[in-house]
């Protein structure tokens, strides 16, 4: 009767003597040592089945297990199969004792987990690589960093980082579509590493045509300086895309530890200032030096600032409205922040935000400006004002698989309907990392808060990317916008815009509405939402409660 039920199991289970020769199994066991049925096991051991090879070390398990007394379980381990395969099982034993509490025997049970072991590598290899190239991605990047500077320190050795971006790659998409700017990508990746394999460094892809390169270890400075002209080299000659010959510029910045800085952040943000350096006056590449960051110490004492103002609740946000082409209703505001310094005064945005997203700062900013905006839409709801605000995230906010907790917290909290929050991200965030940036989305999207893609038209998003999005909106960029009425190429921009996404089924917001003219213009196109200087410019609290409170009444 025991049999028959130990036949049923998908887990293999087998008993042996003292001597660990077996004295039974179940019919799953057998199949797998290559027997017609159980009972052919009686009197076999293991160095008689198709796994001889590990005989000795289930052997030596077993006498583990018996002059112990004490039960193995769950242990993994690899096992080669007759035909050369490796899989992986997860095996349990136990000792068996007669009626005296004797050890006679073991009783032993494993089960075929490969696939689950395939699955898990699979995993960890999609978190830290690029879906598109396979190169590691800034996660890896990061971990590699943090681990060289914590086995280098106290040692004096010196590494290098290079953050290397593409020169004209947009004109390439533009003129021969994204479908090649990715096999360009692709092409790029490969033989960058296939230049760089001797040298020992980790190449990554950090998105769209910015690549990372990491040397862990390098002499000196004109040691990683040649290390740059190996990379330049590599890329120099033209790459072959869908039958064309395409030549493709880089810049480069460069920075050392421990010169340029003692963690992954400062070392990728010195990187990032010298590869601007580079690019801007077209010298190749750049070594990191302070006097390339023309903010260097006002942005360093910034930073603390931010940090500061952060904690401390001294930022403040305004709000600029957005309404109904078609009947000019009030459809919702954006939030943006602001920073009253105490010593600097305003601190515009375009210096503080972009030095918040090079930093871990960028993660409690925006959690700051949802919790703030959330605040103020709960007091308008009880006032009877009852509209959606929008706030922006950054690319880092969408690769953190934290914030959308962040986010369904501060919801909760304040008791928003998510319906009435709108993110809006970058062309830029969705393609750093598609399959990432797609899964958070997917979340935020399932707890009703609203997606919208801003300042549509400046980046490399494709309708390959869009369609697969759970986004409601588009904004159109404002350089197109403020100029329609003056230029016919800008309108056709601006009116091919609304009719992709109207075929998309994504409502149309224009930003940079300055005059009537413009909005007529917009209204004529079917253009669904419009903000802009001639709608209202962005209002403190107060003011753009009063504004909506006026606008009611108020016909354009």
């Amino acid at each position: 009767m025991l049999q028959l039920v130990l036949d049923t199991i998908p887990v293999r289970v087998f008993w042996k003597d003292i001597n660990s020769n077996f004295l039974g199994c179940n019919r799953n066991f057998a199949l797998d040592a290559g027997l017609n049925s159980a009972e052919e096991i009686l009197g076999l051991d293991d160095f008689q089945l198709p796994w001889s090879e590990q005989a000795e070390a289930y052997r030596a398990d077993d006498r583990e297990v018996m002059q112990s007394g004490i039960p193995k379980t769950n242990y993994e381990e690899p096992q080669t199969t007759p035909a050369g395969d490796q899989i992986w099982l997860r095996t349990s034993k136990i000792p068996l004792a007669d009626e005296n509490g004797k050890v006679i025997g073991v009783l032993g049970t494993y089960e075929d987990i490969t696939e689950l072991k395939k699955n898990l590598i699979d995993m960890e290899h999609q978190a830290t690589h690029d879906s598109l190239t396979d190169l590691p991605n800034r996660e890896m990047l990061l971990t590699s960093i943090g681990n060289t500077i914590r086995d280098a320190e106290g040692t004096g050795r010196i590494s290098a980082l290079m953050l290397m971006d593409l020169d004209r790659f947009k004109e390439i998409n533009d003129t021969l579509g994204h479908h090649s700017g990715d096999l360009l990508l692709k092409q790029i990746g490969l033989r960058l590493r296939q230049h760089l394999a001797e040298n020992g460094a980790l190449v990554t892809r950090l998105g769209g045509d910015e690549f990372a390169i990491f040397f862990r270890s390098v002499e000196s400075e004109e040691h990683a300086i040649g290390y740059v002209k190996t990379v330049l080299a590599a890329i120099k000659d033209s790459f072959e895309i869908d039958g064309l010959q395409v030549a493709v510029g880089s810049s480069i910045g460069v920075s050392l530890y421990p010169e340029h800085g003692n963690n992954p952040s400062n070392l990728l943000r010195c990187a990032d200032v010298a590869m601007y350096h580079a690019k801007q006056h077209a010298t190749g590449y750049t070594v990191y030096s302070a006097d390339h960051d023309e903010y260097s110490l006002r942005r360093l004492a910034l930073m603390t600032d931010l940090g500061l103002a952060i904690r401390e609740d001294q930022l403040l946000l305004h709000y600029q409205p957005k309404i109904s082409v078609a009947d000019n209703h009030v459809v919702g505001l954006e939030a943006l922040v602001r920073w009253q310094h105490p010593d600097h005064g305003l601190v515009p945005p375009d210096q503080f935000i972009p030095m918040a997203e090079t930093s871990e700062l960028i993660k409690p900013l925006t959690s700051w400006v949802v919790d703030c905006a959330l605040r103020q839409l709960a007091d308008w709801q009880r006032s009877g004002l009852e509209v959606t605000v929008a706030v922006n995230v950054s690319t880092r906010n969408l690769l953190d698989g934290e914030f959308p907790d962040t986010l369904e917290r501060l919801l909760r909290e304040h008791s928003v309907d998510p319906a009435l929050l709108e993110l809006e991200i970058t062309e830029s965030a969705i393609v750093a990392d598609p399959a990432r940036t797609r899964e958070i989305l997917q979340r935020i999207s399932a707890m009703g808060v609203r997606l919208a893609v801003d300042d549509f038209g400046t980046g490399y998003s494709s309708l390959a990317y869009l369609k697969g999005l759970p986004i409601h909106a588009l904004k159109i960029d404002l350089s197109f916008v403020r100029n329609m009425t003056r230029s016919e190429q800008d309108r056709i921009i601006v009116e091919s815009t609304i009719n992709l996404a109207h075929s998309l089924n994504l409502a149309v917001v224009a930003e940079g509405v300055e005059h009537p003219e413009t909005l007529e213009a917009l209204k004529d196109l079917g253009c669904d939402h419009a903000q802009g200087f001639f709608v209202s410019r962005p209002l403190d609290n107060d003011g753009a409660e009063k504004w909506l409170q006026a606008w009611r009444h108020l016909v354009v």
